[in-house]
């Protein structure tokens, strides 16, 4: 140990056993050396001991601990008081026999020193250390390396770990000068490490690549990682490689880049795979573009050249084997016309139609690695040929079958000038799964061709028999006259909206119309103007329906309208309107005439549920229009339907029904003995109807009233022939017995309960607004509504109407005659209803509402 400075001489102190402090000169004492501390070392030495970094131990011959520093008992884990005066090995029992105790013995024994690095298991820690033995004993100084121990170990680990990667390793100087080359860069590159070391990175890097070179440089400055660029480079011999690299900044212990190492994997196979599997799928979605061939073949051809191949040839077949067609493409578009001179030289002799021909008939693929041109002229070409074979540059070569369903239907060759592309094995199986891709959607699309053509075919057979089972089915539901649906169309329809009306909880109506008099028509003009005045009266109907109505013919002349979503009192206003429009209407038959109609309405679920219930009260209340008069309109609830059709079948239902039979036969009676008056009573009920409309009565009640108006002179069948069909004025004795006729038609129709409600209507019918009339001197609103309309039309009639007593007058005069008499003999109001309505034409005739 340096201790002082004398004359100019440096020199070292050692520790004396018995605390003498001796000196020796350096150059008088040539051998002195630390391990001339002795023992018993005084308070001076022992604190430049304490403030050493390595432990310090001073031992005796006999092994015993006579000195030890601060860094020893921290490092040992022992006090002073623990070791001083202790033999070494008793201290530390653990320690015989191990490398410390033969070391420690090798060097006491010979007189050396010793220096050695060794693990100690008590303490888990590796130590170096130094022993100098000394007379007096030994000096032992060391230090805890384990730290510098677990960095190695790393080291060796972390060598062996790039050492054995199969990834490339390397690490240079920021201005590109290779430092470290592991066994994975010689692969990937080519280069031994011999080689790179203290070479430049940038032989590996292609001309095209300095660019992107700098800016991984610039950015590696920034103090940037570069993660996964994927790139090209070169190898040894001359072949380029996609390589993903991963560069990253290396740092001196101050922070400051001094250099770069990379991590470069080679992805050649993968960017191959990824390149090849890119042609397929472009290929594939070029070929599902068209069905046409002629198009899609020159894209596949495009994506094939370069990728694959420097120019290639798609060659399909006919039926015959023979090429029918062929696709060519050329790395060079100035030598595509060189490609197809050389398919018009080679279609009989040529070398590669020699190969296309021997594909197409043997069905299987060819491979030609390498061409030399021995190759070449063993094919016997023509020298016109092989001078265009050899403009064109053969390398190497490869063909396919095109197959589909085990047939070959055309080739596709592949060809190469480059020098270094020589078709592999692994090229000659993804040139068959392109071909077997092209083949799939070439007979695909011939497919499809076939099937369009099949489904054409089926389509127009399957229009024809739709056409004709059509026309069958038009035959059996249509009527061939009207060409309106049959009754059987109508009773599937009329299922249908009854189903519908049911499922909605919604009204569903049905009309039965029927012609008056058509047997009479028929029998005097014959049968074909019959079917014409049905057709007529076909388009009449359909005229005024909606379009969401049905109107067939039933059978005969009656016809049947549907009228779905239609309640029971709109049913009667549209039955109207029809029967006023064919009232209106003159028929072309015969040079023009006149019909009328008769109509029965039923309504759904008013008056019955279900088809057959609403077809029968429907077909009842027509009967019921017909029997009371024709020209009119009836309803299912009608009381003349109820009359002449009872709800029960039991002895009083039928009776009624005889009763109003009865009735019916007096009125027909009545109108046959009043030979002056004729059809008085039914154009009585036919203008009842028509002013009970305009003045917005409910069709029920316009109804009763219209029947009442039918039935108002029945009383009269009590009046002797003289008095009714008498020509001249009658007595006043005469009168009464005339006067008598409503009070005994009231008692006729009383009698029948359907009937019943009319009573009151027949009775006051000449009653007179102003109390002056009979049989009751009713006055003002004290009469029937019904008996005041009843009263106007019946002395409208009368007016317009030749009597034995006097001739008719004009309907101007008539209504004059109203209009003088409305407040004293008539309510003013059903005057004014009445004028306006007989000034007006039938079917245009609408009034206010009576209030």
């Amino acid at each position: 140990m340096l201790v002082s400075r004398r004359g100019g001489d440096v020199g070292m102190s050692h520790l004396p056993s018995k605390n003498q402090h001796t000196f020796h000169p350096l150059h008088a004492q040539k051998t002195f050396s630390l391990e001339d501390v002795g023992q018993g070392v005084d308070q001076r030495f022992a604190g430049i001991l304490d403030s050493l970094t390595n432990a310090f131990v001073s031992l005796d011959r006999q092994w015993r601990v006579t000195y030890i520093n601060l860094q020893t008992e921290s490092l040992l884990q022992k006090t002073r008081e623990e070791l001083l005066g202790k033999i070494l090995w008793e201290a530390f029992p653990e320690a015989l026999g191990s490398t410390f105790y033969r070391k420690y013995h090798e060097a006491f024994e010979t007189l050396t020193s010793i220096r050695f690095e060794e693990f100690y298991p008590p303490l888990h820690k590796w130590f170096e250390v130094q022993a100098y033995r000394s007379r007096e004993g030994m000096s032992v100084y060391f230090q805890d390396i384990t730290r510098h121990k677990q960095v190695e170990e790393e080291l060796f680990t972390l060598a062996a770990i790039v050492e054995s990667s199969d990834d490339a390793i390397f690490s240079r100087t920021l201005d590109g000068i290779v430092l470290s080359w592991n066994t994975g860069a010689e692969r990937l590159y080519g280069y031994s490490a011999l080689e790179m070391i203290g070479q430049s990175i940038h032989i590996l890097v292609p001309d095209d690549r300095r660019q992107e070179w700098e800016e991984i440089m610039q950015r590696l400055a920034e103090g940037q990682r570069i993660e996964h660029v994927e790139t090209v480079r070169c190898r040894k011999d001359g072949r380029r490689i996609d390589v993903s690299i991963t560069v990253s900044p290396v740092r001196d212990a101050t922070g400051k880049i001094i250099g770069a190492s990379t991590i470069a994997r080679d992805i050649t196979k993968r960017k191959h795979a990824e390149k090849r599997q890119h042609l397929l799928n472009e290929a594939s979605n070029a070929l599902v573009s068209s069905l046409d061939h002629q198009l899609t073949l020159p894209e596949v051809a495009q994506l094939i050249v370069p990728a694959l191949a420097d120019y290639c040839r798609i060659a399909l077949v006919d039926e015959q084997q023979q090429i029918k067609e062929i696709t060519v493409n050329h790395i060079d578009p100035e030598k595509i016309a060189l490609v197809r001179e050389l398919y018009e030289s080679y279609k009989d002799r040529a070398y590669i139609t020699y190969g296309v021909q021997r594909i197409l008939q043997t069905g299987k693929p060819e491979l030609l690695s390498t061409i030399s041109g021995d190759v070449l002229e063993s094919v016997q070409q023509s020298p016109e040929v092989l001078q265009i074979i050899r403009a064109l540059g053969l390398e190497s070569y490869m063909g396919v079958p095109l197959l589909a369903r085990g047939k070959t239907i055309g080739a596709i060759t592949f060809s190469s000038v480059q020098a270094h592309r020589y078709y592999t094995p692994d090229d000659l199986s993804f040139a068959q799964e392109l071909a077997r891709r092209i083949a799939l959607v070439l007979e695909n699309a011939r497919l499809h061709r076939e099937a369009q053509a099949e489904i054409a075919e089926r389509k127009q057979a399957e229009e024809q028999q739709r056409v004709l089972k059509e026309r069958m089915l038009a035959l059996a539901t249509t009527d061939q006259v009207t060409e309106l649906p049959n009754h059987r169309a109508l009773l599937a329809q009329l299922d249908q909206e009854l189903e519908r009306a049911q499922r909605y909880e919604r009204a569903c109506s049905l009309l039965f119309l029927d012609l008056d008099h058509f047997k009479a028509l028929n029998d005097g003009y014959g049968h074909t103007a019959g079917d014409a005045v049905l057709y007529e009266f076909a388009s009449l109907i359909r005229a005024r329906l909606r379009r969401i109505d049905t109107v067939g013919r039933w059978g005969g002349e009656e016809f049947v309208a549907i009228l779905p979503e239609l309640q029971a009192d709109e049913a009667l206003l549209l039955a109207e309107e029809v029967r006023a429009a064919v009232a209106a209407h003159t028929f072309s038959v015969g040079g023009g005439i006149h019909l009328t109609c008769s109509v029965g309405m039923a309504s759904c679920p008013t008056h019955a549920q279900e088809r057959e219930g609403l077809l029968s009260a429907a077909d009842h209340a027509m009967y019921a229009a017909k029997r009371f008069g024709r020209n009119q309109v009836r309803a299912a609830n009608d009381p003349a339907v109820l009359a002449l059709f009872p709800a029960n079948n039991s002895e009083e239902g039928r009776e009624e029904a005889a009763l109003v039979g009865m009735v019916e036969a007096l009125v027909t009676l009545v109108e046959a003995r009043d030979y002056s008056t004729g059809r008085h009573s039914q154009q009585v009920a036919d203008l009842v109807l028509r002013l009970t409309r305009a003045l917005g009565l409910p069709p029920s009640e316009a109804q009763m009233i219209a029947l009442a108006g039918r039935l108002h002179d029945v009383g009269k069948v009590a009046i002797p022939d003289g008095v009714l069909q008498k020509a001249g004025r009658l007595t006043e004795e005469e009168w009464e017995l005339m006067r008598t006729h409503p009070q005994v038609g009231a008692e006729v129709v009383s009698h029948i309960p359907a009937l019943r409600p009319l009573a009151p209507v027949i009775r006051a019918h000449h009653e007179r607004w102003d109390g002056q009339g009979y049989p009751n001197h009713l006055k003002g609103e004290a009469i029937p509504f019904g008996a005041r309309i009843l009263t106007v039309v019946d002395a409208y009639l009368a007016m317009t109407v030749d009597r034995p007593y006097q001739q008719a007058c004009a309907p101007t005069v008539a209504l004059a005659e109203l209009c003088r008499c409305a407040g004293s003999q008539f309510d003013p109001h059903v005057v004014e209803a009445a004028t306006f309505l007989l000034r007006q034409p039938e079917q245009s005739c609408e009034l206010p509402s009576r209030k």
